[in-house]
């Protein structure tokens, strides 16, 4: 977003970058053998590829849905869509078309069972359009990061997600319509323990504790309002 301002001509000393932080504070890890979103919706054996949010345009899952047709045989993968949005009809329309039974979709859930349904997950997928990167930005990366799940990110690179991806070294970046490369990640996630998934959500909750922690990240953007302000008064 910064880059994009400097495009237009906006000077580097008049820009505070601050990354965005969850809404979420109070999400926290659900362990899975206590976790009843697993339970009620047989997935306790399962590897669960969890997308949950709102499904956009801005937010593309071909490349993800692809790969599910491809996997389809794999028995204990699941894909779980959760939410709804224009996009939605797609998820449907693929599950019929190729008779997808690794596929569930449901509706939003409640907020008050957020913490559940999210760690109900193994892996959290985030997606990001072509043309999205500095313009929008998935917050579903800190929920995913805060019940201490992994992420799988389809979309552009740089963005500000391969940045905490490269950062904290817990997860995956795919470019949008490369099938074979999500297929080859995919299978690889299915095939790994859950300790070792969670040991990679892990850093991305230490993360949250750290860099994306509101109390931070508030005093940071108060502290770029007064110096800006104590700057205008000087001049």
């Amino acid at each position: 977003m910064a880059q994009r301002l400097r495009n237009q001509g906006a000077h580097a000393r008049t820009i505070v970058t601050i990354p965005p932080w969850s809404p979420d504070e109070e999400l926290a890890p659900v362990p899975r053998a206590a976790n009843s979103f697993r339970a009620l919706h047989d997935l306790v054996d399962a590897t669960v590829v969890m997308y949950s949010g709102n499904h956009s345009p801005s937010n593309p899952l071909t490349t993800l849905l692809d790969s599910a047709v491809v996997l389809k045989d794999v028995p204990n993968l699941r894909f779980v869509f959760i939410g709804n949005g224009t996009a939605k009809q797609q998820v449907e329309e693929y599950v019929t078309a190729h008779s997808l039974t690794n596929i569930l979709t449901l509706p939003y859930q409640p907020q008050s069972s957020l913490s559940t349904s999210l760690s109900a997950a193994d892996v959290h997928l985030v997606s990001l359009g072509a043309n999205m990167a500095g313009i929008i930005h998935p917050c579903k990366v800190y929920g995913a990061m805060a019940v201490g799940r992994p992420i799988i990110y389809f979309g552009p690179s740089p963005s500000h997600v391969t940045s905490i991806l490269e950062a904290q070294h817990n997860g995956w970046s795919i470019g949008h319509g490369d099938v074979p490369g999500a297929v080859a990640v995919l299978s690889q996630i299915a095939a790994t323990r859950h300790d070792t998934l969670d040991s990679m959500g892990q850093r991305g909750r230490s993360a949250m504790d750290s860099i994306y922690r509101p109390t931070l990240l508030c005093a940071a953007v108060a502290e770029a309002i007064e110096s800006g302000l104590s700057a205008r008064s000087i001049h």
